[in-house]
C-alpha cells in the first residue's frame, strides 16, 4: 500500500463490503507476518478506518502461536506483535496451540477457535484477517483444480460467519490488496515482520499452489491471477442471485436442526439445490468445511430417497428423510415420547413431548370446540379420530399415516381427547363439535434433536 491508490481501494472496499466495521468492536488477527501486520497498522493508525474504534478501546489484537516453527520463531513473532501493539496503543491477547500437529485444516481450526473465543470475550462483532488478493487467487485456483462448484470458485467472502462463535463474522478487508503491497507498507512504515518458512513447504497444497501452480499459470498466461479474481467476483454475484430461491427451501430452522422441503429441492436446478444444502449446513455449523462433492451428491439423492432414510455426514451431521421434508441435524433426530400415564385438564400451558402447547379459553382468534372434561395427553392404543369431512372415524394411527407424520413424531405429539375419541392433534383436528367448551390452541414444535 503506497499511501495512494491502494489505500483508496481499501477504503472503498470496506465502505462497500463491510460498512459496519468502523463502528463495531473488532479483533485483529495478527500472526507477525507482513499481511496481518500491515492490516492492523493501516486500519488502526491515524488515518485508518478503525482509528476511532481503536482509540475508544473497541479494538483488540489476537495473536495465536501454532508452535510449529520452533521456539525462536515463536519468540520473534510475539515480539513483533507486541511492538506493533505498543505503537498503536492496542491491547494484545496471546494464545498457543496445546496440541500442535501438522495439517492445514487442524491448524486453521485451532486458530479460529482461539480467535472466536477472544471475540466473544471482548464482545466483538468481527474478527479481521489479513487475507490478500493473492490469497484469494490461490484459493480459487485450488478449488478449481478440485472441481469445485460456484461456492468454491467464489473463493473467500469479504464477510463470513465464524464457526463456533455465534454473532461473530470474519472480515477480510485486504482482499483488494496485493501481497507485495503489504510488504511495501511494512517497509515504508518501519514495521517488523517475519516470513513463515512453512509457506515454502511443498507438502502443503496451499504452498504448491502459491510457489508452483500460480506462477506457472501466470507464465503461460499473463494476467491469469486477475482473471481468477474476476472469476471469484462473478461466482459471488451468481450466488447472490441464487440464494433467495435456495433459502425458500428452508421451512424450519433451530439451533440444532434445519428442515428443508423435498418438493422445493426436487424443483431446483443443481446449483440452487447445492446453495440450499450449503445454506442449511452453514446455519448449523457456521461454515460448510469438510463437505465436498461426495456429500452434496448424497444430499441431492436424499430429496428423492425413501422416507426413513438417514445419512451420516461429517462433523456429526445426520440427514433424516421424511415424506415431505429432509432434516439436517446435529446428531440423530429424537422426539421424546409423552408418558402414557400423563393427563392434564384444560386449559393447559407447557411443554409436552416435542411440543410447546397453550390451550386457553376462547377469546379472540380461531377456536375449537371440544367436549367438557377433555384432557391433554399423549396418544394411546385404541385412539380414534373423526377427520373433518370424512363422515366417520378412523384409527389415529391411520390418520397419522395418511398425514405422513414420521414414526418418531407420533408418540411425541400431544392430543386433546375425551376418552378414546381424539378431537385435536398438532397435525390436524377432528370434526367441529356443536356443544362443549371453546379453546384457542397454540402449538409450536420444540427442538427435536438428541
Amino acid at each position: 500500500m503506497d499511501g495512494g491508490g491502494a489505500e483508496q481501494r481499501l477504503n472503498e472496499h470496506i465502505a462497500r463490503e463491510m460498512p459496519a466495521l468502523a463502528a463495531a468492536r473488532c479483533v485483529l488477527a495478527v500472526s507477525g507476518g507482513a499481511d496481518s501486520t500491515a492490516m492492523a497498522h493501516v486500519l488502526a493508525s491515524d488515518a485508518g478506518a478503525l482509528h476511532d474504534a481503536a482509540r475508544a478501546g473497541r479494538v483488540v489484537v489476537a495473536h495465536f502461536d501454532h508452535r510449529l516453527r520452533g521456539d525462536e520463531a515463536s519468540v520473534q513473532d510475539r515480539a513483533n506483535v507486541e511492538a506493533l501493539c505498543a505503537r498503536l496503543r492496542l491491547r494484545a491477547e496471546h494464545g498457543a496451540w496445546d496440541a500442535p500437529r501438522t495439517g492445514e485444516a487442524a491448524a486453521r481450526a485451532a486458530r479460529y477457535a482461539f480467535l472466536g473465543a477472544v471475540a466473544q470475550e471482548a464482545g466483538a462483532a468481527f474478527v479481521v484477517t489479513g487475507h490478500t488478493a493473492d490469497d484469494q487467487a490461490e484459493t480459487v485456483l485450488m478449488h478449481a483444480a478440485r472441481g469445485a462448484g460456484l461456492h468454491g470458485l467464489a473463493g473467500m467472502r469479504p464477510l463470513a460467519p465464524l464457526a463456533g462463535a455465534p454473532g461473530v463474522r470474519i472480515a477480510r478487508p485486504l482482499l483488494c490488496i496485493d501481497r507485495a503491497e503489504t510488504r511495501a507498507w511494512c517497509a515504508s512504515h518501519g514495521l517488523a515482520f517475519n516470513d513463515d518458512v512453512t509457506n515454502d513447504d511443498r507438502a502443503s497444497l496451499r504452498s504448491r499452489v502459491r510457489n508452483d501452480w500460480l506462477p506457472a499459470v501466470e507464465a503461460a498466461s499473463p494476467g491469469a491471477r486477475d482473471t481468477l479474481l474476476r472469476l471469484a467476483a462473478a461466482a459471488r454475484a451468481a450466488l447472490h442471485a441464487l440464494e433467495p430461491a435456495a433459502a425458500a427451501a428452508v421451512i424450519d430452522a433451530g439451533a440444532a436442526h434445519v428442515t428443508l422441503s423435498r418438493a422445493a429441492l426436487r424443483e431446483f436446478g443443481d446449483e440452487v439445490a447445492h446453495c440450499a444444502w450449503r445454506d442449511a449446513l452453514t446455519r448449523l455449523l457456521g461454515d460448510a468445511r469438510e463437505f465436498d462433492r461426495r456429500h452434496y451428491a448424497l444430499l441431492a439423492a436424499a430429496a428423492h430417497a425413501h422416507a426413513g432414510t438417514t445419512l451420516t455426514l461429517p462433523r456429526g451431521i445426520v440427514a433424516t428423510v421424511d415424506a415431505r421434508v429432509v432434516t439436517l441435524s446435529r446428531g440423530a433426530l429424537h422426539e421424546p415420547a409423552i408418558d402414557a400415564s400423563f393427563s392434564a385438564a384444560l386449559p393447559f400451558a407447557g411443554e409436552l413431548g416435542a411440543w410447546r402447547l397453550e390451550v386457553a379459553p376462547a377469546g379472540e382468534g380461531d377456536a375449537i370446540v371440544v367436549p367438557r372434561g377433555s384432557v391433554v395427553r399423549g396418544r394411546r392404543a385404541g385412539d380414534r379420530i373423526r377427520p373433518r369431512g370424512l363422515g366417520g372415524t378412523k384409527k389415529l394411527q391411520d390418520f397419522y399415516v395418511d398425514r405422513k407424520v414420521p414414526r418418531r413424531a407420533r408418540d411425541a405429539a400431544p392430543v386433546i381427547a375425551s376418552g378414546a375419541q381424539v378431537h385435536w392433534t398438532p397435525f390436524g383436528a377432528g370434526e367441529e363439535m356443536r356443544d362443549g367448551a371453546a379453546y384457542v390452541i397454540r402449538a409450536a414444535r420444540t427442538a427435536a434433536v438428541a
